[in-house]
Formats: C-alpha cells, structure tokens, sequence
C-alpha cells in the first residue's frame, strides 16, 4: 500500500512540474506576442508601403476601397498637388500552401507591376519562385484579363508559367485579374 503511494506521488508529482513547466512557456511564448505585436504591424506596414513605393511613385496611398472583412484592398496613389498617379489593388489567390497575396499596380487599366505580399506557405525553390522578378515582369502592360500558357512564346496578356509551380503560378494570375475587375468596377 505505502508502495502505491509514492508511486502516485511520484506521478503527481512529475505532472504538477510539467503542468508548471507547459504554464510557464505558454505565458512567455504569450508575452512575446504581446511584446512584439504591435512592432510587427509597424514593419508590415512598412513594407506595405515599399512595395506601393516600387509599383507606382507617388506622395499619398490613400485607402478609397475595404474588403468584406474591413480590411483595406484598394488604394489610390495621388501626388501633393492632388494627381492621380494610378491604384494599387490588393488581391489573394488561391496557392498550393495558402492564400498568395499580390498587390497589383494599376495606371489607366494596364499592369505596370505586380508584387508578391505575401506567399510564405510556397514551396522554397519552385512556387516561391513566383517572387522573382522574372515572373513578375511577365504582368507588365497587361491591360486585359491575364492568361496562363504553357510552353510557347507568351503572346499580348498571357503570362507563361514556372515549371513545377503551377498552382502557385495560378494564383498570382488570378489575383491579379481579380484586381483588373475590381479596378473596373463602378465606385
């Protein structure tokens, strides 16, 4: 009987010290968002902004359009003086590892770059090569609704694919041909 005894207390024991241990971490790990979050929303911003920066100079990127979850989607970039210089639409498609976020630049209809936002769930080497510049200035002048190709040579709106990367490819053409509808649509 005494036997038995330590033997639970020794469970006990055991358990209560991990249950401590599995406290303690979830409480760092917890402070440490806490700590970091709102330096994380700074740097994201932060690039944010240099990505509208690299598709389309200007003074001003102003929010004129939210998603159905309040968040910003569509933005008009202006000059001091009042110019509009061109909009910026925000999209996402659907990748092989997630949502592939693409921030299309957009000045009287046409392409005139496109930037990968966010596509952390791709494949290193083969669907994160949607970030390449290579890819990417495959959109430019495109003022219609973008077509993926195979092999061949791209023609006017076709967008040739990255071997090995299919899906991700795919969802970087349709996030942008959902940013030339959204750019079209009546405000």
């Amino acid at each position: 009987m005494d036997n038995l005894k330590k033997q639970w207390k020794s469970i006990l024991g055991t358990t209560a010290f991990l249950l401590a241990i599995c406290v303690g971490v979830t409480l760092a790990v917890a402070g440490t968002f806490v700590l970091t979050e709102e330096r994380i929303a700074e740097q994201e911003a932060l690039a944010l902004s240099a990505s509208m920066g690299r598709l389309i100079e200007a003074d001003n990127y102003d929010v004129i359009l939210y998603d159905d979850r309040g968040m910003p989607m569509v933005y008009r970039a202006t000059l001091t003086d009042g110019t509009v210089k061109g909009y910026l639409v925000l999209t996402g498609g659907r990748g092989y590892g997630g949502t592939v976020y693409v921030m299309t630049g957009l000045v009287d209809g046409i392409v005139v770059g496109v930037e990968i936002i966010g596509a952390a769930g791709e494949t290193p080497g083969l669907g994160l090569n949607i970030q390449d510049e290579s890819f990417r200035d495959q959109f430019y002048g495109v003022d219609g609704p973008p077509e993926l190709i195979r092999g061949g040579v791209a023609g006017p709106n076709q967008i040739q694919s990255l071997a090995g990367a299919t899906v991700s490819v795919n969802a970087v053409v349709e996030a942008v041909a959902e940013a030339m509808v959204i750019y079209r649509a009546p405000r």
